[in-house]
């Protein structure tokens, strides 16, 4: 059996991207604080022998009745559960400053957030081919860790199982109604392909139902590459050598600008446009129906105003 080799050290750039994942759960200066004490602190290796464990999930055997089940399921190439939560990887991908660029340009950091539109001449050249293969770095919080893993912890919690896959995989084809009654899409699906957004809809018209526990949501139009390795985003249309082309639609602009014209509200019923991204704890909102299903066991009752240090809303 093959055995995994682990660095002796973390890498120049793992730093940064531990301060980018620090700063969702402290204020600047304990940032600074903490990554400094990580750059000079000594390395202790430990086992995790799976992800289970790394994941500090306590283990079932496998004579467990639901493990049994749902290894039989696996067995005969059974979903395990009727919910099909997807990871917004394109996202990832378009965020990930790894290598110096992303789709928003060479801004990162605190140059990050003032240079909006993320078409702003201040951003260029921004990254039109970025690999999936780069490891995360300046990624605003866009990664599984911080946008998926939460919600998947939060449903294990209450014993709902769910099966996971990626947009790569909606974008190359279409969940089966008969194996999945619902899409589950939370956190920050921004980057879609033409393909994922045919595939979904062809779903829900086929009998298949989709939640939206994200904002932003297709937002900008992308291609992948045929091999699943890169992501293709120009932003503007006169960048982008398919404008000109007789498959134009696939240019990679808004969903909703020429000559893609497919506005995002045709799948959603809401979108991001005029609204902004609300960055800062004086924000608020205000509860206005707390029997709503949505805010069970929240202890959250009406007029209570909830802040949020960082959201986006559609």
């Amino acid at each position: 059996m093959a055995s995994v080799n682990w660095l002796e050290k973390p890498e120049v750039h793992d730093f940064p991207a531990a301060a980018e994942y620090l700063a969702l759960l402290a204020d600047p200066s304990t940032v600074k604080k903490l990554t400094k004490r990580l750059r000079s602190g000594s390395v202790e290796h430990k086992k995790a022998k799976d992800i289970l464990r790394a994941a500090q999930l306590s283990l079932l055997p496998v004579d467990n009745p639901h493990v049994a089940t749902d290894l039989a399921k696996i067995e005969k190439g059974q979903p395990l559960s009727p919910i099909l939560l997807v990871l917004a990887d394109p996202t990832f991908c378009a965020y990930n400053a790894w290598g110096g660029r992303n789709s928003y340009g060479y801004l990162c950091g605190a140059d990050f957030g003032g240079a909006f539109p993320s078409t702003s001449a201040k951003r260029i050249p921004f990254g039109f081919q970025l690999s999936f293969e780069r490891p995360l770095h300046g990624v605003w919080g866009n990664m599984p860790q911080t946008r998926e893993l939460p919600f998947i912890q939060w449903m294990a919690r209450r014993g709902i199982p769910i099966d996971v896959c990626t947009s790569r995989d909606l974008h190359f084809e279409r969940p089966n109604p008969d194996d999945y009654s619902l899409l589950l899409f939370v956190g920050h699906h921004e980057y879609w392909t033409w393909e994922t957004r045919t595939n979904v809809e062809s779903f829900v018209k086929s009998g298949g139902n989709v939640a939206f526990f994200s904002g932003n949501v297709a937002w900008w139009q992308v291609r992948i590459t045929p091999d699943g390795q890169q992501l293709h985003c120009y932003k503007v249309a006169e960048f982008d050598p398919v404008s000109t082309t007789p498959d134009h639609a696939l240019t990679t602009v808004h969903f909703f600008d020429p000559p893609v014209k497919r506005p995002e509200t045709t799948l959603t019923g809401v979108s991001w446009q005029g609204a902004n991204i609300l960055h800062g704890s004086s924000h608020k909102f205000v509860v206005k129906k707390a029997d709503h299903w949505a805010f069970a066991g929240t202890n959250l009752a009406n007029s209570i105003a909830a802040r949020y240090w960082f959201i986006q809303c559609s």
